[in-house]
């Protein structure tokens, strides 16, 4: 297998999944959403209270 020339190669990104997915007002790339927060937070464990309290 060799490598493909420029004119083969088709992007994954549309106009519509672009906006989608853009990143760019978000503080951190880590910072999430609140319908991503939505998704994960089911699978996220229970708050326990340990340590001091402050």
């Amino acid at each position: 297998m060799g490598l493909r020339e420029p004119d083969e190669i088709k992007m994954a990104w549309t106009e519509i999944t672009r906006a989608q997915y853009q990143r760019d007002d978000l503080e951190y790339a880590s910072d999430l959403r609140d319908a991503e927060w939505a998704l994960i937070a089911p699978l996220m464990p229970e708050k326990k209270r340990l340590g001091r309290p402050r």
